[in-house]
């Protein structure tokens, strides 16, 4: 029992940091097109 709630609170956590990588990736890509469109 107490190995499979581990288990999904790891999952959970890869997943939220997955997120949080490709949220960052999508913010400094959207500003780096908008900076080299706005020169």
């Amino acid at each position: 029992m107490g190995i499979k709630l581990k288990q999904e609170c790891i999952s959970e956590f890869i997943a939220a940091f997955v997120f949080l990588v490709f949220g960052m990736r999508g913010v400094a890509g959207l500003k780096l097109s908008g900076a080299s469109y706005g020169q």
